[in-house]
């Protein structure tokens, strides 16, 4: 999807990730790119280093995931009428009310 000149990044089934997420996730990648960056400053070798910008690219994937992934599976549990989808989200929901170390899990996991 893109918003201007911009493409926002999608979930697998083509819903646009909410910006809330989009924003953590580049906020954690502009953290990690200015460290290598300085890093390698302080070194003396190239900024543009295709290693560097590498090893950059396949942490943030990883760090990046689970929040991904997560946020795709809940999309999909919301966006489907299946009985079964219906009856997850009603559980789940219920369930949730129970455990507020997941809720300030999430929450810590979004401040990061």
């Amino acid at each position: 999807m893109t918003f201007g000149s911009e493409t926002l990044p999608q979930l697998s089934n083509g819903t646009p990730l909410p910006k809330s997420v989009t924003s953590v996730i580049g906020l954690s990648g502009q953290k990690q790119l200015a460290r290598k960056i300085l890093t390698a400053c302080h070194a003396r070798r190239d900024i543009a280093d295709p290693d560097m910008l590498g090893r950059y690219e396949s942490r943030l994937r990883l760090s990046a995931a689970p929040l991904y992934h997560a946020t795709n599976m809940l999309v999909a549990l919301y966006s489907g009428e299946h009985p079964a989808a219906r009856l997850a989200r009603h559980a789940g929901l219920r369930f949730a009310q129970y455990l507020p170390f997941i809720r300030h899990g999430i929450s810590a996991m979004l401040r990061r």
